[in-house]
């Protein structure tokens, strides 16, 4: 186990807060649709498809996929701040950090302000749609087929449901080649262009498609040779490190992108957070170039 250095203790500790400060922010109300928030409206509003007017479950499910995408987002936090305070700083953490950063991505593009309702909950749709065509793909290749027969006939039973419910709430349900699906035009985006707007948007000085393509690359053993620490000897032979001051920049891609999905969650609610507050103090504190 490697001794971890001073100025490591900082980031991991506010990376183990990220559950804390989510829950603290839940306590605050993080979920409830205050009166003229954007949630209120929507949560309020009248939406037909061909089917007929929408459920009223729609709206507040699309909210509570973001909501709970964050809490996710802030447990993967908790896991490398363990892992940093361990003194286990290698490649691991970095496939932890990627799939923090997703989550949160995810979160923003569920709920983007300037995005419509109905914009919201397609994406919302199209989420789950992918999800389950996933999970009904790997089914076919499980190797207990008969016993898992049960199983999945159920999935399509519910891939089925999940499509018609879908076609009822809007007028065009494209799923002709996946990959390129979309609901009303409304395309099931990349992680790297989603990055992008994401970050672009919150005004960070760092390109959010660069970063998930950095993240990418760190967290999958075939791209090692791609990735910062590799060093070549003097005989040919390869040395790879990992630096306190990259460390500490992954803390930074964790915290801050956290905190922004955080707010993302509290300003579609109207909720002023004491919680959220002070953890941009403590992030003002520790990682300043995030604020100038």
């Amino acid at each position: 186990m490697t001794a971890v250095p001073e100025r490591v203790a900082a980031p991991a500790r506010l990376l183990r807060a990220c559950r804390d400060v989510y829950l603290a922010a839940w306590d605050e109300g993080l979920a409830e649709a205050r009166e003229g928030s954007a949630a209120h409206i929507d949560f309020g509003a009248v939406e037909a498809g061909p089917g007929g007017p929408w459920p009223d479950w729609l709206a507040p499910q699309t909210r509570t996929m973001a909501v709970t995408l964050v809490r996710q987002q802030a447990d993967l936090c908790v896991s490398v701040g363990i892992l940093m305070e361990a003194g286990e700083i290698f490649e691991p953490v970095y496939s932890l950090a990627r799939s923090a950063f997703e989550f949160g991505a995810r979160a923003f593009w569920l709920l983007e302000p300037d995005t419509t309702l109905r914009e919201r909950c397609a994406r919302g749709r199209l989420m789950e749609l992918t999800s389950l065509y996933h999970l009904k793909d790997a089914a076919r290749h499980r190797p207990d087929q008969i016993a898992a027969a049960g199983d999945i006939a159920a999935l399509k039973t519910s891939w089925k449901a999940l499509t018609t419910s879908v076609r009822g709430m809007f007028a065009d349900l494209d799923l002709a080649e996946f990959g390129k699906w979309s609901v009303e035009g409304v395309r099931y985006e990349s992680w790297t262009d989603v990055a992008g707007r994401w970050l672009e948007r919150s005004g960070a000085s760092v390109d959010g498609r660069w970063l998930y393509k950095h993240l990418s690359v760190r967290a999958h053993p075939q791209g090692l040779i791609a990735t910062p620490g590799l060093g070549v000897g003097t005989e040919g032979q390869t040395i790879r490190s990992v630096s306190i001051d990259e460390i500490g920049r992954l803390a930074f891609v964790l915290l801050v992108p956290f905190w922004l999905s955080l707010n993302t969650i509290t300003s579609y609610h109207g909720l002023a957070s004491d919680a959220a507050t002070a953890l941009e103090g403590e992030l003002r504190e520790h990682f300043p170039s995030a604020f100038a």
